[in-house]
């Protein structure tokens, strides 16, 4: 909102905005009227699935933010054997965390053999993790210089890529693993 409307100069990160899309903050304007968009970048897309987490677990900050933000719903289970369970049982689409945990959760508890092996083989770690979207920074058209601002981020974004730094920071963030 606060960029839409001028009073802070970029918001980030952001989906891509379709030319037809209003603003919500600016009557009668549209938001591709109000903000441009950089080049993209990798992201991920949570929205409109149940995610299993174990109840007061850090996780990575942006999958925390995204979570405090209700941008999905969320089912907190005591512990990873739970979480499983609750993947299993379809009352989740996925579960946060490692898959190794998972593993040992579910060969040290109290379950029979049999019922271990069941859970171990209903589960897979999935590659990649989520849906892909692509994100983007969205600057004020509002901001004064937000020509030269938005060729600043394209170039960093470029050059980032092209020197296989974004990648070195997609591996390093991937410490929150999603399975099914």
């Amino acid at each position: 909102m606060l960029v839409d409307e001028g009073k802070m100069d970029i918001l980030f990160p952001e989906y891509f905005i379709e030319s037809s899309a209003p603003s919500d903050a600016v009557l009668g304007k549209k938001r591709r009227e109000l903000l441009v968009l950089s080049n993209k970048f990798y992201g991920r897309d949570l929205k409109g699935k149940i995610i299993g987490v174990v109840r007061g677990y850090q996780n990575t900050p942006e999958f925390d933010a995204m979570m405090d933000a209700k941008q999905f719903d969320i089912v907190e289970a005591v512990d990873e054997l739970q979480l499983v369970k609750l993947l299993v049982t379809k009352r989740v689409d996925l579960i946060i965390g490692d898959p190794s945990i998972f593993t040992y959760s579910v060969n040290y508890s109290n379950l029979s053999n049999r019922n271990k092996q069941a859970l171990l083989n209903s589960i897979e770690k999935i590659e990649p993790a989520i849906k892909y979207n692509h994100l983007y920074y969205a600057i004020s058209n509002s901001y004064p210089n937000h020509h030269q601002l938005l060729d600043n981020i394209n170039l960093a974004l470029l050059e980032f890529k092209q020197s296989g730094k974004t990648n070195r920071f997609i591996e390093a963030s991937s410490g929150c693993t999603l399975d099914f």
